[in-house]
C-alpha cells in the first residue's frame, strides 16, 4: 500500500510538471505588435460647463477589441464628476486602432486608458461644436 501512495504521488507530481510545461509561453519567443491609435475623435464640451465656465478632466479605461474597435469603455475617474463623463465616453466610443498582434493574430487589449481634457482656452479649436 506504501508504494501505490508513493507511487500516485510521482504520476501527480508528474502530471503537474507536464500540465505546467506546457503552459508556458517563453516570452522571449512571442513577437508582439501593440495596438496604435489610427484615429482619435474630439470631445463635445458640455453645454453647460462652457456655459459656467467649468473646466477639468476624465479618464476612461477601455478594451481595444482584435477588430480595433472600443467596447467596455468605463469613467475610473474624473475631476468633475457627471459633468464630463457622458462627453469622454462618447469620444472613446469613436477611437479607433490597429489591434495588437501576437505572433501575428490580431488580439484585444484591455485596461487602455485615455484621459480627456476640457480646457476652455483650448476651445472651440479642440472639441466639435454641437
Amino acid at each position: 500500500m506504501l508504494k501505490v501512495i508513493s507511487m500516485s504521488k510521482r504520476i501527480l507530481l508528474l502530471f503537474c510538471v507536464v500540465v505546467l510545461t506546457a503552459c508556458e509561453t517563453p516570452q522571449e519567443n512571442m513577437n508582439i505588435e501593440p495596438a496604435v491609435m489610427v484615429k482619435k475623435a474630439k470631445p463635445v464640451y458640455p453645454p453647460k460647463a462652457l456655459a459656467e465656465g467649468i473646466e477639468g478632466w476624465a479618464w476612461v479605461r477601455y478594451t481595444v477589441t482584435d477588430k480595433g474597435t472600443v467596447i467596455n469603455p468605463v469613467i475610473t475617474s474624473s475631476s468633475q464628476p457627471d459633468v464630463f463623463d457622458a462627453s469622454a465616453l462618447l469620444a472613446i466610443y469613436q477611437f479607433q486602432y490597429t489591434p495588437r498582434h501576437v505572433n501575428g493574430k490580431p488580439t484585444s487589449i484591455t485596461g487602455m486608458s485615455y484621459r480627456f481634457e476640457y480646457d476652455l482656452d483650448k476651445y472651440p479649436e479642440n472639441y466639435h461644436q454641437e
